[in-house]
């Protein structure tokens, strides 16, 4: 197969691809189901596929879509891994490779960087004694250009508002203030949520189970 042969058109026909590639390489699955509401006709799940020892000394993880719409790239990328072993590439006894793919389902589904909740999933992984909350300086006067309550009007002055800002505050501060994440504004521009989200519930209920035991973890 040439590299491109890997990439999917859509979500459903990546992860079926993904199932199809496992069960060749005689790797083991798992699904974890994604079950936002109005979203379960689409089937959204995070599927999981292990190949290598059951209890390992290490682990290479290759995960994909935690951005949703960069779900094809990482998809493409696990594709060709599980084709090598369904080709009969043989790992190390004492090895495991875990491929975790579309963390964010709903997103590679429908094509965006966010969840299901407007949430941007790689500012929701926290650590225990870490709060979804705050924003970076100077995100509040950003907050109402960014996220206007409706489209801008053709007579609006949108390009000198948006001069405006850039020469009172200087890009640098700008690109501080708009892509460092926030938890104070749902509706707003990489909103890290305001408790961990389902997919990282998901993984992190999981991944400790994942890894074997191994030591060495990539």
């Amino acid at each position: 197969m040439t590299s491109i042969s890997y990439y999917s058109p859509d979500y459903q026909t990546a992860r079926r691809r993904f199932h199809s590639a496992a069960t060749e390489a005689n790797a083991l699955q798992e699904r974890h189901r994604l079950i936002p509401g109005q979203y379960i006709e689409h089937d959204l799940s995070i599927d999981v596929a292990f190949v290598g020892s059951e209890h390992p000394d290490w682990v290479l993880v290759v995960s994909s879509g935690l951005h949703g719409v960069e779900g094809f790239f990482g998809s493409a990328i696990q594709l060709a891994l599980l084709a090598q072993f369904g080709s009969g590439r043989i790992l190390p006894e004492n090895g495991r490779i875990v491929l975790v793919h579309a963390i964010n389902p709903f997103g590679f589904h429908f094509q965006r960087r966010v969840n299901e909740d407007n949430v941007d999933l790689n500012r929701n992984f926290l650590l225990s004694d870490q709060k979804y909350k705050g924003r970076p300086p100077g995100y509040d006067r950003l907050n109402d250009f960014l996220n206007p309550k409706s489209p801008p009007s053709l007579m609006e002055p949108l390009w000198l508002k948006a001069l405006s800002l850039v020469a009172r505050a200087g890009i640098p501060a700008l690109k501080v203030g708009i892509v460092s994440g926030q938890y104070d504004y749902p509706r707003g521009l990489f909103f890290g949520g305001q408790n961990a989200a389902r997919s990282t519930c998901i993984v992190q209920s999981n991944f400790r189970r994942w890894l074997g035991g191994a030591q060495r973890i990539v």
